[in-house]
C-alpha cells in the first residue's frame, strides 16, 4: 500500500486491522490504484484513528500523490 507517511506515523497494529477491515467489507472497485482512495474515505467514515487529528489530511495528500504518478503514467503509455 501506498501510504507510506502515514504508515510511519500511526500504530501498525492498528493500520494492519483496519486494512482487513475494509478490504473485507468495502473494496469494491475495479482498479486496484482507486482502492487508496476509497480506503481513504472508508478511515474518515469510520473515525478509524481518531487519535491522529490529521489522518484525513495526510491520507488525502498521499492520494494526490498517487493521482499525480497515475497521470505521469497514462501520458507516458499513450505517448508508446
Amino acid at each position: 500500500m501506498h501510504f507510506r507517511f502515514f504508515f510511519e506515523t500511526t500504530n501498525h497494529d492498528a493500520f494492519e486491522k483496519s486494512i482487513y477491515e475494509f478490504m473485507r467489507y468495502v473494496a469494491k472497485i475495479p482498479y486496484i490504484w482507486q482502492v487508496l482512495n476509497v480506503y481513504r474515505k472508508f478511515v474518515k467514515a469510520k473515525s478509524v484513528f481518531k487519535n491522529l487529528l490529521f489522518a484525513d489530511d495526510l491520507f488525502w495528500f498521499e492520494w494526490i500523490e498517487v493521482k499525480f504518478l497515475m497521470a505521469i503514467q497514462k501520458t507516458k503509455t499513450s505517448n508508446i
